[in-house]
């Protein structure tokens, strides 16, 4: 859940610079805002990428934790450690 706030946090960022640079008359403003326009849809491409594999991981994280609980109620029942 971090990564997701820190890459929301760089997009914002990203917009908010984008906001406050100033505009060239010369047509590069278009250029440079589509420029940005594009790299802030990668950075969500990759959020999105992110938060998708972190829900994967946190899934076999918890399977992980749900066969050692098993496996020690198997443990308490057969007498415990030895």
């Amino acid at each position: 859940m971090k990564t997701t706030s820190c890459f929301s946090l760089l997009a914002g960022l990203a917009i908010c610079i984008a906001a406050l640079l100033p505009a060239n008359s010369n047509g590069e403003a278009t250029s440079e805002a589509h420029s940005i326009a594009i790299a802030i849809q990668e950075l969500s491409a990759q959020q999105k990428v992110l938060v998708e594999n972190q829900a994967q991981i946190d899934l076999k994280i918890a399977g992980i934790a749900e066969d050692m609980r098993v496996a020690r109620i198997f443990i308490s029942r057969s007498g415990g450690k030895k």
